[in-house]
């Protein structure tokens, strides 16, 4: 049963926060893994869809990079405007201002146009991903159920990153379609997710964003950016989430690439791979939530676990590529299976860290902080990525490179929670 209030002279409009008693609520959470799936389908499009890219381009691995770079800024953008749009607009204009920047991005795509213009719209669609990220995750991590909602979340982006490869891949193969036209399909899905949330988040407004901030004991001035830079703890956070984002990103976008040309792998077996290792964050995402609930005392010890067995599990992968660099059909059923089995413990990550800032941050900070670290972190997935390319580019090795630099990345992270978790005191 809705209650309706007044606030700041404006009426708003209270409901359950238990998905079980409100079906208005239970359309938000459909449309909200609705809205997921669409950014993993997008996300993981760009990664498969490298090498046609630079067949229409004329890329090397350092001009395609650049793109990764625009999506950064889109992210950071939107990190940066974080508090400031939730203020003015609430939850229903950051994520409907989210999803038009991907509407509007995928079609210009679709055209084939030029490619600066191509960077400039993932710029956009940067803006629309870190909105997304910014409005969903600090909505849902209210809610009863949280960790297991916000598992299932981001196991519909492990969904659409799985879907991704080999649908595309079927598409252009045995189809007339050519790269572009996936596009298409990309925004008519955006579009309708837009209907849908636009519809079910009409009462989540900016004076229902502030009676909600304030119902938290939160009476003083929402935290500007600058505070959350001042927050250690947030801005620690906030690069661990990076770590983990850019490295997740950058293995999945680039092994294909990695596969085709290290391994002399063939197109078809190369974006299977990348769909076990999707296949796997997805399990692990929709799954690993529950363990987290009932078997730890506290998400960031569970995260703890998590990050040091992918960083673990990496590391074998990557010592399997040094030993074998003619891998016959057992190598390659071997790696089938690291790779499925590291995403199962990379997957759950992501919502982990969303229930850990409500563990190390004082509620003054969580909205504010929420948004900048999920925008902050989603930067991770273009900066990684990119270094991955500028290494490729300019090293003997070439993309070669790409399981350490990802080994690295897991053990720095590893270390930088280990870190968190000790000054948390948990």
């Amino acid at each position: 049963m809705d209650t309706v209030i007044e606030h700041g002279g404006v009426e708003v409009v209270l409901q359950s926060n238990d998905w079980r008693k409100s079906r208005r609520l239970q359309i938000q959470v459909f449309g909200c893994y609705l809205l997921f799936t669409l950014f993993g389908l997008g996300e993981q499009t760009l990664g498969t869809l490298i090498p046609k890219l630079q067949e229409y381009y004329h890329l090397n691995d350092l001009t395609m990079s650049m793109t990764y770079v625009l999506v950064m800024m889109g992210y950071f953008t939107m990190a940066a405007v974080n508090e400031a749009t939730h203020n003015r607009v609430g939850v229903r204009g950051m994520v409907t201002l989210g999803i038009s920047f991907l509407v509007a991005s995928y079609l210009v795509v679709s055209l084939r146009p030029p490619h600066w213009l191509f960077l400039l719209s993932y710029m956009f669609i940067g803006c629309g991903f870190g909105g997304l990220d910014a409005g969903v995750n600090g909505w849902m991590g209210e809610l009863v159920d949280a960790n297991q909602l916000l598992g299932i979340l981001h196991g519909c982006y492990g969904l659409g990153c799985m879907i991704s490869p080999p649908l595309v891949t079927y598409l252009i193969h045995h189809t007339s379609w050519q790269w572009n036209d996936y596009y298409l399909v990309l925004a008519l899905i955006a579009s309708i997710a837009s209907i849908v949330t636009s519809i079910s988040f009409k009462y989540e407004t900016p004076a229902k964003f502030d009676y909600m901030r304030k119902q938290k004991g939160v009476n003083e001035d929402p935290p500007t950016i600058l505070d959350i830079f001042k927050s250690k703890m947030a801005m620690l956070v906030a690069l661990a989430l990076f770590l983990y984002v850019g490295a997740e990103v950058a293995f999945g976008q680039w092994l294909v690439s990695f596969l085709l040309r290290a391994k002399g792998l063939s197109y078809p077996i190369a974006s299977w791979m990348a769909t076990s290792f999707w296949a796997g964050l997805t399990v692990g995402r929709m799954t690993l939530g529950f363990v987290t609930a009932h078997y730890f005392t506290s998400a960031t010890k569970a995260n703890m676990f998590y990050i040091f067995t992918q960083t673990v599990l990496m590391a074998m992968f990557l010592g399997i590529q040094f030993l074998a660099t003619h891998p016959n059909g057992f190598v390659i059923s071997l790696d089938f299976v690291m790779v499925f089995i590291t995403g199962i413990f990379v997957g759950p990550v992501f919502p982990t860290v969303i229930m850990s800032i409500y563990e190390v941050l004082p509620a003054s900070m969580h909205t504010g902080a929420m948004g900048f670290i999920c925008a902050f972190g989603g930067g991770g997935g273009a900066v990684i990525p990119f270094v991955v390319g500028l290494v490729s580019k300019s090293s003997n090795k070439g993309i070669s490179t790409m399981p350490t630099i990802i080994t690295l990345t897991m053990a720095t992270l590893t270390l930088l929670w280990f870190y968190i978790l000790r000054k948390s005191k948990l």
